[in-house]
């Protein structure tokens, strides 16, 4: 990861959002406030050895860069979004459990980013399924699990 100062990072922000960018779900992130299990949801940003989220509050005006508004967080609960939809309309999340369902099959997945690409790991034959994949071929997603767990915690 590049090491921007707290202004850097603003402007490479109002870039991006400028350019429509983060109208997309696919750049959010999400993971737990630091000291609470309290879920936050934005843009992340790694700054000075901190791990913040900048809450999205209204999409027409995108993320607030003044960084008292900034939260900081556990990074081990750091979870992106895949920019997909389950069958409920619910966003998928990077450690999300995930049912993947098609007439005659049921897998469950985890929901991992390896090699660009978000892909359902299914650790019981030890495979990984690709998300983008299952759309083009009529399967169906949902999601399962209360909350996203790294899926070699120990």
């Amino acid at each position: 990861l590049l090491k921007l100062s707290s202004s850097a990072i603003v402007f490479l922000l109002k870039m991006i959002y400028l350019r429509g960018v983060c109208m997309n779900n696919r750049y959010l992130y999400k993971a737990k406030k630091i000291y609470k299990e309290e879920w936050v949801e934005g843009f992340y940003v790694l700054c000075r050895g901190h791990h913040y989220i900048l809450p999205v509050y209204d999409l027409d005006h995108g993320f607030d860069e003044r960084y008292s508004e900034w939260v900081e967080i556990e990074p081990s609960t750091l979870c992106q979004c895949t920019g997909l939809m389950d069958k409920n309309d619910k966003l998928i999340w990077e450690n999300e459990k995930c049912l993947i369902t098609k007439p005659c099959t049921c897998v469950g997945v985890h929901i991992v980013f390896k090699d660009g690409c978000f892909w359902g790991y299914d650790k019981l034959f030890d495979s990984l399924i690709k998300l983008c994949d299952l759309k083009v071929n009529s399967y169906e997603i949902e999601v399962v699990s209360k909350e996203p767990k790294k899926l070699f915690e120990n």
